[in-house]
């Protein structure tokens, strides 16, 4: 009886020991697929990074495109109710260039003043680039 059991324990572990065998005989070829894949995916990863960059660089020349007409003007003393376009517009006149208020798209404050910033620049954007342009 003992026996029996025995034959049968030793049979289990040789069917076992067949299948991790052959199971070892397909990792070579899993392994090179796996390699193979792995190429793959670093050439794509590659080229991903490059077409970002690519893209943040076209994205950054179109934003500074767009800002083209905007000066951002430092050091004026914040009022209250202040009109920053009439700021703007004496400012301009002062360097001795004529300009109206329908010649300015906007004209803001960045931030609102606080105690680190008590006067925070404006952002002007004029609708033509002629008035300040050399």
């Amino acid at each position: 009886m003992k026996y029996r059991k025995f034959e049968k324990v030793q049979e289990n572990l040789g069917s076992k020991y067949e299948e991790i065998k052959d199971e070892l005989k397909t990792m070579p070829n899993i392994n090179k697929h796996l390699e193979h894949e792995n190429a793959i995916l670093k050439q794509t990863v590659a080229s991903l990074q490059k077409q970002s960059a690519e893209t943040e660089a076209k994205v950054n020349n179109l934003e500074q495109y767009s800002r083209r007409c905007c000066l951002e003007i430092q050091g004026i003393p914040y009022k209250d109710n202040e009109n920053t376009e009439e700021v703007v517009v004496y400012l301009v006149k002062q360097l001795g260039i004529n300009i109206i208020g329908s010649e300015i798209s906007v004209a803001h404050r960045l931030a609102p003043p606080n105690n680190s910033n008590k006067n925070p620049a404006i952002i002007v954007k004029f609708l033509s680039q002629r008035h300040y342009l050399p």
